[in-house]
């Protein structure tokens, strides 16, 4: 309360000094009366005026009834001119010892008066209010009497409209469907403030609850009006237009080979080490080689050309320059996120699709519908997991926890939007809610354990120290006793917590550790068991991951685009969905798993796209 009450302050008193004063100001007269005519400037609200002219409200708005819906920049004002010489008290006024417990919202409903007026009143109020405080509510009727005419100016009659400003607070009907992140949104307003003015219960509110909303300030800024194009989502491939049908295909691989590090692999000598490019690059080229013998099987006609790009830039676009004397229909690579910018540019400059085997920046899509990543950005894992809890445990125990760091900041922000937009009346809490770790003891994080349902702590931190301690906080709440060992807890973090070797392996297991992830390897499964044969009887060798990710984007992808297949392949461990935002920008495969520890096993708990 006291935050926002202090920014409402300093905003009007931003705004009184911004205004002209009277004396600055035309007077003409109009129907008999003297005005003030005053042009709206940036900056100028409805309770400038007031304050700036002395003038009530209720006055300037019988005079101009336009400005009770806001001010717009050149817009003529006229305030009444009211010479006051004296003025005599009439009647007395009215104060309020303030006791432990109220707030000015509080208050003010209480005596019918608005915030605003009790801040006129008591300019001190705006620090903050304590125990036995003395507040003026009224300062008494007064008769305006200018000595000059004898003219009696008789004030407002006790039941006159009550103005609630524009630029301080106004009232709103809930709409069915709305929820307080909705209104908060809509109004710039936090929820946490929502909630403390309103004394809203439990987050929850229902249709036709009418909800007292403070705003920061009214908006007077010329805005060019502006056709804006609509959103516009393609989750189709353009095979037409980008994928011509042919009887020969040209596909350019790409990989980190690093063959003149490797001699001693390719000689005699005994004992000799691959180089890690060179290991993973292998074993993704035989994944795709295995996808492209049997699509071969199934009526491909393409030949394959592989080239060493040796995990570097300038190689890459030398690599490239190699390329120009050929025509190419598709390009698989490169496995560096590094070097994909330049392939990027080079496949829209060629009109040659490229399809990118790991993560590579977002940007390289932008403007370049030849770009396809087949695997997910940060981003989409984030809103991928935010989409499966609202998909499953919408009416769960969600609580997100904020690490306060700087660099989880962001992560932070997409979990928290992505869940809020998405809530519904249906849901547990019609707005996510937000705390801190607090002691490590856990003492505090364990009051938001709800023992009658599901908690789920989502904790979107990057930071390994953050996340041990949250870890070792969560598996001593368990230890408190026996309801908090028995509860439902389950922690929603990063699929980077799997190679943080400070935690424990024991808490992920005890505390059910979720996370977003691009694939979902299960050798349980009869699929990954077929293929695993398949590749052994083929090579003499068991696939790792990578061979099985060369694999599943190599089948796809030319299945879906060069073969024209209307059938969806689900890969070994992928199930690949391309979508794009804008009509000229490229395509990213938005599926994501949820995978999770379950007892002494890791499996997929969910999946989205």
């Amino acid at each position: 309360m006291k935050n926002w009450v202090y920014t409402i302050f300093a905003l009007i008193s931003f705004a009184q000094i911004s205004f002209a004063q009277p004396g600055e100001v035309e007077i003409q007269e109009r129907d008999g009366k003297q005005f003030y005519v005053h042009i709206v400037q940036q900056g100028n609200t409805l309770w400038g005026l007031h304050t700036t002219y002395k003038v009530p409200v209720d006055l300037i708005i019988q005079e101009n009834p336009t400005v009770e819906n806001g001010l717009a920049i050149g817009q003529v004002v006229w305030i009444p001119v009211v010479t006051v010489i004296d003025k005599v008290p009439t009647k007395a006024g009215k104060t309020h010892t303030v006791q432990q417990g109220e707030t000015l919202y509080g208050i003010s409903r209480e005596y019918g008066v608005s915030i605003d007026e009790l801040l006129e009143l008591n300019p001190k109020a705006a620090e903050g209010l304590s125990i036995g405080q003395q507040l003026i509510i009224e300062k008494g009727n007064e008769s305006l009497v200018n000595t000059e005419s004898s003219e009696i100016v008789s004030p407002a009659p006790v039941n006159a409209t009550k103005v609630i400003f524009k630029d301080s607070l106004i009232e709103h009907t809930v709409l069915k469907h709305e929820t307080l992140y909705s209104i908060s949104k809509r109004f710039m307003v936090p929820v946490d403030t929502l909630v403390r003015i309103n004394q809203i219960q439990q987050n929850k509110i229902r249709t036709g609850d009418v909800l007292v909303i403070p705003l920061k300030k009214e908006s007077l800024n010329e805005i060019e009006v502006r056709q804006v194009p609509p959103i516009y989502e393609d989750k189709r491939v353009d095979n037409e237009l980008i994928f011509q049908s042919k009887d020969q295909f040209n596909i350019a691989v790409l990989l980190p080979m690093n063959y003149d590090m490797n001699g001693a692999i390719y000689g005699v000598t005994p004992n000799a080490v691959m180089n890690r490019f060179t290991k993973v690059a292998t074993e993704f080229y035989m994944g795709v080689k295995f996808a492209i013998d049997s699509l071969s099987r199934m009526g491909l006609n393409a030949t394959v050309t592989l080239f060493d790009t040796k995990a570097d830039s300038l190689t890459t676009l030398n690599v490239l320059k190699k390329m120009e004397t050929t025509e190419w229909d598709l390009i698989i690579g490169p496995l560096m996120p590094g070097p994909s910018k330049a392939v990027a540019q080079w496949a829209k400059k060629h009109k040659t699709p490229v399809l990118a085997p790991v993560p590579i920046p977002l940007s390289n899509l932008k403007d370049n519908r030849y770009v396809f990543a087949s695997v997910p950005s940060d981003v989409r894992l984030l809103e991928g997991m935010a989409d499966e809890l609202i998909k499953n445990h919408a009416k769960s125990n969600i609580i997100l926890v904020n690490s306060g760091l700087k660099s989880d900041a962001a992560n932070y922000d997409v979990v928290r939007k992505r869940i809020n937009d998405q809530l519904t009346a249906s849901a547990h809490r019609s707005a996510l809610k937000e705390i801190n770790l607090g002691a490590t003891s856990g003492a505090d994080i364990s009051k938001h354990i709800n023992k009658d349902m599901v908690t789920i702590f989502i904790v979107p931190s990057s930071n390994r120290v953050f996340a041990a301690n949250f870890m070792t906080t969560m598996n001593k709440v368990r230890n408190i006793s026996k309801t908090y060992e028995e509860a439902d807890i389950r922690i929603y973090g990063l699929k980077e917590w799997d190679n943080f070797e400070e935690i424990k392996l024991d808490y992920k297991r005890r505390l059910n550790l979720h996370y977003p992830s691009s694939i979902s390897l299960n050798f349980n499964l009869e699929k990954t068991q077929q293929f695993i044969q398949l590749f052994r009887n083929k090579y003499g060798t068991d696939p790792d991951k990578y061979a099985m990710q060369g694999f599943d984007v190599t089948m796809h992808f030319i299945l879906q685009n060069l073969l024209k297949s209307e059938q969806h392949y689900e890969g070994v461990i992928n199930d690949i969905h391309y979508s794009t935002i804008g009509a000229q920008n490229g395509y990213e495969n938005k599926n994501v798993f949820v995978i999770r520890y379950n007892q002494f096993t890791i499996e997929e708990a969910g999946r989205v796209h």
